[in-house]
Formats: structure tokens, sequence, C-alpha cells
């Protein structure tokens, strides 16, 4: 709980799955898999701590941990097999893999504050 009210879980993402209306497979909406439904109430109520002057950099992570379709790609781990890591100019799927370290961290529920020291 936070000031005596219940943080909502993020909602069940809905993807476009086809061409109808319906969430029965009729070609309409599916329901996407909530890879961390049975986390705790005050799972994504972390806050980041400010390392001299990352409260803008802080704010940024703070949307995106509260972009449900994003944040459930990232803490399921369903981004790792879109990652090119043989790109010679790229980053070798580090950066990535450090957003979704802070993710996982941020929506574990076992601390109020983290430390985004890595990213």
């Amino acid at each position: 709980q936070l000031n005596g009210r219940k943080h909502a879980r993020p909602a069940t993402a809905m993807a476009t799955a086809g061409g109808g209306t319906g969430e029965d497979g009729g070609g309409g909406l599916r329901r996407v898999s909530n890879s961390y439904s049975n986390i705790a109430e005050a799972a994504g109520l972390a806050g980041l701590s400010n390392l001299g002057n990352t409260c803008f950099m802080n704010s940024v992570l703070q949307c995106l941990s509260h972009t449900d379709v994003l944040t459930r790609h990232l803490v399921g781990g369903a981004y790792r097999h879109e990652v090119n890591r043989r790109n010679p100019i790229g980053s070798r799927g580090e950066v990535v893999e450090q957003l979704a370290r802070l993710m996982r961290s941020l929506w574990a529920g076992q601390s109020r504050s983290v430390v985004p020291r890595d990213f």
C-alpha cells in the first residue's frame, strides 16, 4: 500500500492478432502472458537513487519502467532473441541487458530503492 491505497499491478497487455474484435482466438485481441503476475504488491514502487546528476535519467527510467508492454518484454526475457549481438558498431546487447536487469530489480518488490550504477 502507498498512502492507504493499493498500488495496482500492471494490466495484462492486449495485442492485435488478426482482424476481429474478440479475445477468444477469433482473430481479435489476444492476452499477452503476464510473466510477473505473482510479484508482491510493492513491486514497481521502488525508487532510483540519485548518483549526483542522474535525476533526469532516473525520471526517464521510471517512465520506461511503468510502460507495461516494455516492462513485460524486458522482465520476462522475451527481448533476448531480438538482440543483434553481432553488429560491429553496436553494444552487443549490453545496453538492453542492463536495462532488463534494472527493470527486474525495480519490479522484484524486494527493495524500496535501487541504485542504477551499472546502467
